[in-house]
């Protein structure tokens, strides 16, 4: 699968291969500590730590007890509570949003709502941080072949495929203010960057929503404001979005959520392309299996409206996902996705008809609870992207292993 890996710098095949002789070493040494107290000793003390009020001391064999048992619900919800008590707010939610989705008796299901409540009113500005290194084996998306036929002419490329290794960082921060019981003004800033070698692929992306959200009695969400982007492509200023949104969340049954996403933006070009409007929306369904295990389906629709007709035309997808944390600490994610993307207009002078892409992507995630470095684990995840086009130029695939840190286990 990542034969494309070859020409990648002997730094990265060395990473790659401590990454795995870590993990390969590690387990087994988690496993034999494991061993030393049964469940019952280690539960006991971890409720006699929490009774004296001592959460810190509380988490050690809480973590051993997820480890061994990641389904039991009463291990993970005072994980999650003991988390919560020595602030490390993001590994709390984690959990407690697990929970959320899992069959609860209507008692349990108040605990775990409170302790979420309790988190979001004592820390009402929040923010993340990750980074990520993320070889590829075709950074630019373009086709592998030297030589393309267009009109029945032959064309020669001056660039095609070509592998290389970016940094991808994403951070964020958002502030809730409560107005009353039910409405909660919101700001959220986020910002994603793709930083590589070449300028050329080089992309650094700002997103901020302001708006309002109500909570029902029943959980569920409405949410509504305003939405206003920057991007930079290739070092330079490249395009400015405003618009609308408005979101949508609601519990279905005991195990699963709904999710509703819309938003109407205007992206105007600082080169003087002509300006985008586009309509988006997204419908997904979360399931909690049991308390290790979720899967999440979606569909979204995206209509692009442009005087550029070979920018115009509309997207629909469709994707599912699922995470599964195994007995002994190890937790996987796999992610598969499909979408076709249809053009209004094209060039005659090149193509005889509108563009048309159909991409497949699949990921798959792996981290173990165990191997942490510092507050974080480390993640691997693989991926395969297809991307079959009517457009030789963009008809490409692309593979790509990521190295991560993440706070969710």
């Amino acid at each position: 699968m990542f034969r494309g890996f070859k020409n990648l710098p002997k730094a990265i095949k060395l990473w790659a291969t401590g990454v795995v002789l870590f993990v390969s070493l590690a387990l087994p040494v988690a496993a034999q500590d494991e061993q030393y107290r049964s469940d019952q000793e280690l539960w006991d003390a971890a409720l006699s730590a929490v009774k004296d009020g001592d959460f810190q001391r509380a988490l050690a064999p809480l973590e051993i007890l997820v480890n061994r048992d990641p389904d039991n619900i009463d291990y993970r919800f005072e994980l999650a509570l003991a988390l919560s008590k020595v602030d490390n707010y993001a590994r709390a939610k984690h959990h407690l949003t697990q929970l959320r989705s899992t069959q609860l008796s209507y008692g349990a299901r108040q605990a775990v709502n409170s302790v979420l409540a309790e988190i979001d009113d004592s820390n009402p500005l929040t923010g993340y941080l990750s980074f990520s290194l993320l070889p590829e084996s075709n950074v630019n998306r373009q086709t592998d072949n030297e030589t393309i036929i267009i009109g029945g002419l032959p064309f020669r490329l001056n660039t095609t495929r070509q592998p290389g290794v970016s940094l991808q960082a994403n951070a964020g921060i958002a502030y809730s203010a409560k107005l009353d019981d039910r409405l909660t003004a919101r700001f959220r800033l986020d910002l994603s960057g793709k930083f590589n070698k070449a300028i050329a692929y080089r992309d650094i992306a700002a997103i901020a929503r302001t708006g309002l959200s109500f909570t029902n009695k029943t959980q569920s969400t409405y949410e509504g404001g305003l939405i206003f982007g920057q991007r930079w492509s290739a070092a330079k200023s490249y395009s400015q979005t405003t618009g609308l949104y408005f979101d949508h969340g609601r519990p279905s049954g005991a195990r699963g959520y709904f999710n509703l996403n819309t938003k109407l933006t205007k992206t105007k070009h600082i080169s003087g392309a002509p300006d985008h409007d586009i309509g988006f929306v997204q419908l997904s369904y979360t399931h909690g299996i049991s308390a290790n295990a979720q899967i999440t389906a979606s569909a979204f629709h995206q209509i692009a409206k442009s005087t550029d007709l070979t920018a115009a035309g509309q997207t629909t997808g469709v994707s599912v996902s699922g995470t599964y944390a195994f007995r002994g600490g190890l937790i996987t994610g796999l992610t598969l996705s499909h979408s076709v993307d249809e053009r209004e207009g094209f060039s005659p002078f090149f193509f005889k008809e509108p563009r048309k892409d159909r991409k497949t992507r699949l990921d798959i995630s792996i981290h173990h609870r165990n191997i942490r470095i510092g507050a974080f684990a480390p993640q691997l995840l693989m991926g395969l992207e297809r991307n079959q086009s009517n457009n030789v130029l963009a008809d490409y695939t692309n593979k790509y292993v990521s190295f991560g840190l993440t706070r969710n286990f």
